[in-house]
């Protein structure tokens, strides 16, 4: 039997880290999603570029989710990552974020030392 896990990320108005994150989602979601992409192993400027072309996003924003979803067993489908993008794109990359920052991962480190 495989067990899956559910998101462990939930946005809170508690947290200034997560207002913080969710500000700077809001404004340039390309920075925040890039960063996500490039820890999966996946060009940062590429994802960046994708993330300010609306269809390339619906593409590419589920294929990352689904990505996460998969490496952290978290239950959901195709539909559901795709539903995500279309309704919500920037809770969808800060629940992202929080979930790989939980699994100890460090969202932004090369892709915000650049320079």
């Amino acid at each position: 039997i495989i067990s899956f896990h559910k998101w462990k990320a939930v946005v809170s108005t508690q947290s200034t880290g997560d207002m913080k994150l969710l500000g700077l989602t809001m404004c340039c979601p390309c920075i925040t999603f890039g960063a996500n992409a490039e820890l999966l192993g996946e060009d940062w400027m590429l994802y960046c570029l994708f993330c300010i072309l609306p269809g390339p996003m619906c593409y590419f924003g589920p294929f990352i989710r689904s990505k996460i979803r998969k490496t952290f067993e978290i239950e959901g489908t195709d539909n559901e990552d795709v539903l995500s993008y279309l309704l919500c794109p920037c809770l969808a990359i800060v629940q992202e974020t929080q979930q790989l920052k939980s699994a100890g991962m460090k969202p932004g480190g090369e892709a915000m030392n650049r320079g």
